[in-house]
């Protein structure tokens, strides 16, 4: 899953796969990670946008935004998918879903490995 930043600001980011002019790849540690991760992000399925929220206070919150035909004009409608806590731990994002329209997902924990980062585009695996 690649997530993309859903408000971007600055300058643009290089092409994916491509480093920037001038840097070279580097070992994050799990703080400089966490502290990257901050804010929300998109990720665009054939369903529509996911969109995760990670706040500062250790919490996450996902919204599925789907395109409605609504009285001949199309909408996009957010819907609370879920939320609950996350960490970084030896470069391995977990989540633990508290609540969640997905009954069977409630109580689980899902653990991405981060294979990238930048300002722009997190890469999970």
């Amino acid at each position: 899953m690649i997530l993309e930043r859903a408000v971007q600001s600055g300058p643009a980011a290089a092409p994916a796969g491509q480093p920037s002019p001038g840097i070279t790849a580097k070992r994050l540690t799990d703080a400089r990670v966490t502290q990257m991760l901050h804010g929300t992000w998109q990720f665009s399925d054939s369903i529509g946008n996911l969109y995760t929220t990670f706040h500062t206070n250790g919490t996450f919150s996902t919204v599925r935004e789907v395109k409605e035909l609504r009285l001949f004009q199309q909408v996009f409608v957010q819907t609370p998918v879920s939320s609950g806590l996350w960490t970084v731990s030896n470069g391995k994002v977990s989540f633990v879903v508290l609540t969640s329209i997905h009954w069977e997902r409630v109580n689980k924990t899902a653990d991405f490995a981060n294979r990238s980062i930048n300002r722009h585009r997190p890469d999970f695996r």
